[in-house]
């Protein structure tokens, strides 16, 4: 009897047919079934940052001269050649995450707690003085002609012909644009578009504002604004999409072509600009039970545009704000993983003919990763997650696979007893060893009896467990992909 592996769903009935289960571990959701979670892939002859990396920026530039830059509390690096190499010529009060945006061959960087910067070749600098100054900002993104700003900071009185716009302090609800087609004009004047307000049609701060097609939508905890630009008297029009549903931060909402993937105050979200759909169901119990709600805001989601995949990032339980274990969602069939590594901060890196040799440097036919044919990082013209690992060191997410558990929920009957007398894997690819633990009980509610541990031969596990309820345990080593296991059970009959 084949069992496939349809989905991990930890929040499902314990004998739900053909899912996989808590404690299930680092595993990742394929097309066919599922594979091991791939550690990471420090690049080779690549220096670690000087310390804890909190920010990461890959710059698309329009005169194809692209940089990357990481960041640690205290200052932003160039990467050049093997090295980090410092380039602000400001002085940065520590930060907790930066944040970044593009906007043509200008990349601009900031946070709530230091002046935001801007640079269009390596060093950063100050975003212009007096009424020309760029607020501090928790977020930024840019869309359009603007660069978009929201949850700002400001000790400058903005004013138009005498007529003050803005005075100085903390406006965490303040959304607040560049001038359009000019991302270093601020000062709020019609003549040139740029324009700041504020949303208070539901109380609480702005977390989270990320461009949407040719709208831009920011959150709150709890709402959702959406706005279109409208041009002059307004400049941008908002609409409250909803009062009850938000995110923590400005990571945890993920844009994926015409959506916004994210995760919401209660459940996982797709927002498609009119409203916003679970896609939570069977992990959103299990993740928000685990999740450190404390330093929910630090949730860190990242796209891998080849396989499929959205991962987040978050602190688990008893985690001081780390982010030391993910979620990762299959949005091509709607399918659920997690896993368990520290990652420090996260950007996307466009592989191509240029930026191959980049990232790859120093690898020779004998040294190449053990890594799947299909990894992300081999395939050109894709945008590939890159990571500061929890070592601050720049790495991709196509090391060996970290060692995996697969747990089954009960299969069975309570009317009938049934033989299991042997399991065998359905591999697309045979791990390095599989040890399988077979689980049995005899009326659902009751604590499950633990047998024999067993190592895999022949892609088969052979064992007699006789019960009215099975379900195992598979722990496995090396790389491995499977679409279930092909058990077989004797009825022994009705009792």
């Amino acid at each position: 009897m084949f069992i496939p592996f349809t989905n991990w769903v930890p929040d499902s009935d314990p004998v739900a047919a053909n899912v996989l289960t808590d404690p299930t571990n680092n595993i990742v959701p394929t097309v066919r079934g599922y594979k091991g979670a791939n550690s990471f892939l420090p690049v080779i002859e690549q220096t670690s940052l000087s310390a804890t990396a909190v920010g990461m920026w890959y710059a698309r530039r329009v005169d194809n001269n692209d940089l990357l830059f990481g960041a640690t509390a205290s200052n932003i690096f160039l990467r050049s050649g093997g090295a980090w190499t410092a380039n602000t010529s400001v002085t940065i009060s520590a930060v907790s995450r930066w944040q970044f945006a593009q906007y043509g061959n200008l990349t601009f960087a900031g946070a709530k707690e230091t002046q935001p910067m801007v640079t269009d070749t390596t060093t950063f600098t100050s975003v212009g003085t007096g009424l020309s100054s760029m607020p501090r900002f928790a977020i930024i993104d840019t869309i359009n002609e603007f660069v978009m700003l929201g949850n700002v900071t400001t000790s400058i009185t903005y004013s138009v012909a005498g007529v003050i716009t803005v005075q100085p302090g903390d406006y965490q609800d303040r959304w607040w644009c560049s001038g359009i087609g000019n991302p270093l004009t601020w000062n709020p004047d019609l003549a040139t578009q740029a324009t700041t307000n504020r949303l208070t049609d539901v109380p609480g701060k702005l977390t989270a504002g990320r461009a949407l097609g040719d709208r831009f939508v920011f959150y709150k905890q709890r709402g959702i604004y959406l706005g279109t630009n409208t041009s002059v008297p307004f400049v941008w029009e908002w609409s409250l999409i909803s009062a009850a549903i938000g995110t923590f931060g400005q990571q945890c909402v993920v844009p994926v072509g015409n959506y916004h993937y994210f995760v919401g105050n209660d459940d996982f979200y797709i927002f498609d600009g009119q409203q916003a759909q679970s896609i939570g169901e069977g992990v959103r119990e299990w993740f928000f039970n685990r999740m450190n709600k404390k330093f929910a805001d630090l949730i860190w989601g990242e796209h891998d545009q080849y396989n499929k995949l959205i991962y987040w990032w978050y602190p688990g339980v008893g985690s001081t704000g780390s982010l030391n274990e993910f979620i990762v969602y299959h949005y091509g069939s709607n399918k659920w993983g997690r896993g368990e590594s520290v990652m420090r901060a996260a950007s996307s890196f466009l592989v191509d003919a240029l930026t191959w040799d980049q990232l790859w440097v120093g690898f020779t036919f004998n040294t190449i990763p053990n890594t799947t044919f299909d990894a992300a990082v081999f395939q050109a013209e894709s945008y590939v997650p890159v990571f500061f690992d929890g070592n601050s060191r720049l790495a991709t997410l196509d090391g060996p696979q970290l060692d995996g558990t697969m747990v089954t929920t009960f299969g069975g009957d309570d009317a009938k007893a049934s033989l299991l007398r042997r399991i065998r894997g359905r591999w697309i690819q045979t791990p390095t060893t599989a040890v399988l633990t077979p689980s049995r009980l005899m009326r659902q509610g009751e604590p499950a009896t633990a047998g024999t541990a067993r190592t895999m031969q022949n892609a088969r596990w052979d064992f007699t467990q006789n019960a009215r309820w099975h379900k195992i345990k598979i722990a496995t080593t090396g790389n491995w992909e499977t679409s279930g296991i092909d058990a077989e059970v004797v009825v022994r009959g009705k009792e």
